[in-house]
């Protein structure tokens, strides 16, 4: 039987900069991050930038300086929001990075801006198919307890209705609730490629699919849904939930990031939320609403079992040397282009560096280069910016030799 396949997919937090410290991209570029600022800012912040984490991956995403400080302005100067951003939040230890983060450069006043705590599943714990158990919910078979207000979202088919998404909660409230089709969400019908490849591998070594490419399992495919609950809390370490569906009736839980910390515990988080957001009724015009009885969808108990991911999950791991070595090449190349004004070598150069840019993004796994080719490139660079009499003849066959033109790559 697959495992819990509980996770983080949004971690933001607010905070406030110490007093005697700058931390703008310059500074951590100065602690040996590699960052990546943005050309512009936010509505609120001025600054925004990533910084990228020890496996050439980027880690944190920071907004800071905001725009309207001072005497007559909203904000302190000091304020800034730092986001994990959403691959790092499937690692087994992403509150634990994001903690140290925090502390190593003295961040002060940290609350939980907005987490999202979520959990896939092919069906729920009786049997329920997602899609059949939210098409009942649509022709009023059940009723929900709590956050009344609701959107969907589907197509409408000859045959009936077809509902890939439902959520419930209104933009005020500190708890919203989603239920969809994961699985559709992720695929590209244009690439038939799946997005995000670190949710797959979560799928994976929860046990429910066992090709990462097809998203099948013993060759059949496999509609993976999320039920997903914001929490969003203007309060410091506390946040609040209703109770009985009345605003007036609430209680506050504990919301600092050691609550977080670990699977097991957002899976305890998430069992409770279950209790109070996610709680439905069978519909009987006839009974009050409190009597109707319960639609069971999730069974918690004492002792479950949470996916973990092992060292050789190459889609989380935190030390890929391979694509490391990438991100300390990408300051050469710039360099080499820059002290070039060849067009073909400038034209060769950014073709390259798309390349890996577009691997960063789109494949999200390891580099499709081995280690010889990294050092045979790393080689080439050298050798070009040392040997300043190469031909361009020369220098185009060595590119073409070295990325091996069958991979993909065309440079004219």
């Amino acid at each position: 039987m697959p495992k819990r396949c509980i996770n983080i997919d949004w971690l933001e937090v607010h905070a406030r900069e110490p007093h005697d410290a700058y931390l703008d991209a310059s500074f951590y570029m100065q602690q040996g991050y590699y960052v990546v600022p943005r050309d512009y800012g936010t509505r609120v912040y001025r600054e925004m930038f990533v910084i990228y984490g020890e496996d050439g991956k980027p880690f944190i995403e920071v907004r800071r300086n905001p725009a309207s400080q001072g005497l007559n302005g909203i904000h302190d100067p000091e304020e800034c929001h730092l986001r994990l951003v959403n691959r790092a939040c499937y690692f087994n230890n992403a509150v634990n990075r994001m903690q140290d983060f925090l502390a190593k450069y003295h961040y002060e006043r940290i609350r939980i801006s907005r987490i999202d705590i979520c959990m896939d599943f092919d069906k729920f714990d009786r049997g329920d198919l997602p899609e059949g158990f939210v098409r009942k919910y649509f022709k009023h078979r059940y009723c929900k307890i709590n956050q009344s207000n609701i959107a969907g979202r589907g197509a409408d088919n000859w045959t009936g209705q077809e509902w890939n998404s439902v959520s419930w909660g209104s933009k005020q409230s500190q708890v919203s609730t989603k239920l969809y089709n994961k699985t559709k969400e992720l695929y590209d019908l244009k690439t038939g490629v799946f997005a995000k490849p670190y949710i797959l591998q979560a799928w994976f070594a929860a046990g429910y699919i066992d090709n990462l490419a097809t998203c099948t399992k013993n060759g059949l495919p496999v509609d993976m849904w999320r039920l997903e609950f914001s929490l969003m809390s203007p309060k410091i370490n506390w946040l609040k939930i209703e109770l009985n569906g009345k605003q007036r009736e609430y209680q506050s839980l504990r919301h600092t990031l050691d609550t977080y910390d670990n699977r097991s515990k957002l899976l305890i988080m998430f069992a409770s939320l279950v209790n109070h957001y996610f709680h439905f009724k069978y519909f009987d015009a006839n009974k009050r609403k409190d009597r109707c009885k319960d639609k069971v969808l999730f069974e918690f108990n004492e002792v479950e079992e949470v996916y973990k991911l092992q060292r050789d999950d190459y889609a989380f791991t935190e030390d890929s040397k391979k694509d490391m070595k990438w991100l300390k090449l990408i300051p050469m190349l710039i360099d080499f282009k820059n002290e070039n004004y060849d067009l073909g070598i400038r034209q060769s150069v950014n073709t390259i560096l798309d390349r890996i840019q577009w691997d960063f993004e789109h494949a999200n796994l390891v580099s499709p280069w081995s280690d010889d080719e990294l050092r045979e490139f790393e080689a080439f660079v050298q050798r070009r910016i040392d040997e300043e009499n190469l031909t361009d003849f020369v220098l185009s066959n060595e590119i073409r030799k070295v990325l091996n033109i069958k991979r993909g790559l065309c440079i004219n």
